[in-house]
């Protein structure tokens, strides 16, 4: 198939034909001139005229092989200099062997040596000076000179900074690039396209005092959260109203970093978490035309689930959820999103036996990504009966329907709450890992779990409440100062659960290399400032004390002794502590279905501390009057 052209390149294309044919024209006769220091003898005249003609073609030719008539003319480069010069090399030689090859058979008077090198010469020029023309005319036109321009600071001297750099330059009427920032100190002093280098981050507040910056733009792609933050606080600090990033490597590699690139920075910035790079292959080899089944789906987690997966295009997708009204609602966007996969929402709970019997029987899933569960901390320390009910009795339901139908696969979403608990919660999740854990061995279903930290934006998550509370103009609430926490997007954790499906033999509880903590209050403030408002002054901050259920930092590995490297960057898998045989396990399980069902929220926490060895519930009783209290500030967990 032949590919389109677009119609502005083919123009573009004639107009340079067009000037080469010009170029070659005046290059040979102005090699004669030059030659013959203006006094071209006569006999030369008539020669002229062939050898353009002999010229001409060669010299397109080698211009077209170096691909001198498909530039984009705004973005010419160092490295299409080269190749204009490469052409006009090849272009010369090939036309001055011809030349000598062919005068004497056309009778043509024999041909000075010093001609070919002086064309080549003002060939190179009026070839290069073509494409070279938008940017010179750019340069001489120098926009962003004005005084009502946008006075820019561009954080980052390196390959992002300098590409930025000429387009806010040469390309942006409105802008005037006063500085740029750069932590190496060989660079201090030296100049990107005639802007100074003017010091390290340490110099931020001071440059925009003096240099009156109006907009700080960040152009470091692979800055970690901890340099973004900083940045962010020292701009907003000085009184900077808009700080902006360029976000990804993707426009480097793609090599256009142009101002549309650039956007407002957000809280994933702030993170600054390289995301987990996904093994296109792997991940398709078992997705591709299967049919799968996902619980919870309408959740934040299931919802992402569903849009990543339905791009590996399997069989059909199978969506469980008993919110009917948001499920209807990714049921739409999945239709418009990929009409070609076959959606079938399905609202229903997993802890109806009967209903999911029913699922398998009609739709027989062959993967089974199992997301439903309860994950507010302090809400199941309140309620520890729906926990146990949704927590354990559901993925043991699930569990144990997906092998009687002779699933293949089976997926528990767990979390890092499970490892050496404080809340009921993660007492739950633990309980329910140990339950796939123990069919994994007793079925041909293949069991794995994963587990991951906290996820930006999901419902009930920490950052809405964050931005709810701003918007009202605070108080922030937060529980502890001291307090950290492990962040993640939803689409890496994602990315992360289909790659470890893909992993796992069977029985793992697989994990994330998390990076490093974040204090909340840092994240807070940080937050504040990138919404225009200073901590304490235009949005106060409020520290209520640590609740039951929390720990004031999380566990590093996410495994309670340790973790096993795995082939694939970043994700590992868990060394699990000790746990009950199965008997035990079985018991237990039924021993709390039993409180759950009467409501008895201190037998249930013992039988969750005899089963996970682990658990150590933090003191303090919750009951249904403090709920309110407890479910004021915004430090909860997911």
């Amino acid at each position: 198939m032949i590919p389109k052209i677009n119609p502005t390149s083919r123009k573009r294309a004639i107009f340079f034909i067009a000037c080469d044919y010009l170029v070659f024209t005046a290059s040979m006769y102005g090699a004669f001139f030059i030659r013959f220091e203006g006094n071209i003898p006569n006999k030369y005249f008539g020669s002229i005229a062939v050898l353009l003609l002999i010229a001409v073609g060669p010299k397109f030719i080698a211009n077209a092989a170096f691909r001198l008539y498909q530039l984009t003319w705004r973005y010419v480069g160092a490295r299409d200099m080269i190749n204009v010069g490469l052409a006009t090399i090849v272009g010369s030689l090939s036309w001055g062997t011809l030349a000598y090859v062919v005068h004497e058979p056309l009778g043509l008077t024999s041909l000075p040596r010093s001609i070919i090198p002086i064309d080549f010469l003002l060939t190179l020029i009026g070839v290069g000076g073509v494409r070279m023309g938008k940017r010179l005319q750019q340069v001489l036109a120098s926009p962003g000179r004005h005084d009502d321009a946008v006075r820019a600071l561009v954080v980052g001297g390196g390959h992002a900074g300098e590409r930025l750099v000429r387009e806010l330059l040469y390309a942006r009427p409105g802008y005037r690039v006063v500085g740029v920032i750069d932590d190496d100190p060989l660079k201090l002093g030296s100049y990107l396209h005639g802007v100074r280098i003017v010091g390290a981050r340490d110099a931020l507040a001071s440059v925009i005092e003096s240099e009156r910056v109006n907009e700080v733009i960040v152009a470091m792609p692979s800055a970690p959260g901890k340099v973004i933050r900083e940045v962010v606080v020292a701009a907003r600090t000085a009184g900077v109203p808009s700080v902006r990033i360029l976000p990804g490597v993707g426009a480097i590699l793609e090599g256009r970093i142009t101002l549309s690139s650039v956007r407002e920075v957000n809280v994933e910035d702030l993170l600054g978490r390289e995301p987990v790079s996904l093994d296109v292959d792997a991940v398709g080899s078992y997705l591709y035309g299967t049919t799968v089944l996902i619980t919870g789906a309408a959740g934040s987690v299931g919802a992402e689930l569903a849009r990543q997966i339905s791009l590996f295009e399997p069989g059909r997708m199978i969506l469980l959820e008993k919110d009917e009204t948001r499920l209807f609602g990714l049921e739409i966007d999945l239709r418009r999103a990929v009409p070609r996969v076959p959606i079938f929402p399905v609202v229903g709970d997993v802890r109806n036996r009967d209903r999911l019997r029913q699922i398998f029987s009609t739709f027989n899933p062959q993967v089974v990504f199992h997301a439903a569960a309860y994950k507010h901390v302090p809400m199941m320390e309140a309620h520890p009966q729906e926990a146990v009910t949704a927590n354990i009795l559901g993925t043991q339901v699930i569990a144990e329907v997906a092998a009687e139908a002779g699933a293949e696969n089976f997926v528990l979403i767990s979390t890092d709450k499970a490892v050496n608990p404080t809340s009921v919660m993660g007492a739950t999740k633990r309980v329910a890992e140990m339950l796939v854990h123990q069919l994994n061995q007793a079925s041909a279903t293949r069991f794995v779990a994963v587990r991951f930290g906290n996820v930006l934006g999901s419902r009930g998550s920490l950052l809405p409440i964050l931005e709810e509370q701003i918007k009202r103009g605070g108080p922030i609430t937060v529980t502890d100062p001291a307090m950290e926490r492990y962040f993640m997007t939803v689409t890496e954790a994602v990315r992360l659960i289909l790659k470890a499906a893909s992993l796992g033999a069977g029985g793992e509880v697989f994990t994330l290399d998390m990076g490093d903590p974040i204090r909340v209050v840092d994240l807070v403030e940080a937050l504040i400032r990138l919404s225009g408002f200073e901590p304490d002054i235009d949005v106060p901050i409020q520290f209520t004390g640590i609740r039951p259920g929390e720990k004031m930092k999380e566990e590093i590995q996410l495994a309670e002794e340790g973790t096993v490297a795995t082939s694939a960057e970043k994700i590992f898998v868990a060394r699990l502590g000790s746990e009950p045989d199965a008997e035990t396990l079985e018991r237990n399980v039924s021993y709390l279905a039993d409180a759950a069902a009467v409501g008895d929220p201190a037998r249930i926490r013992a039988l969750l501390q005899e089963t996970v060895s682990t658990y150590h519930p933090a003191p303090g009783a919750v009951t249904d009057e403090t709920l309110a209290d407890l479910l004021e500030a915004p430090g909860k967990e997911e």
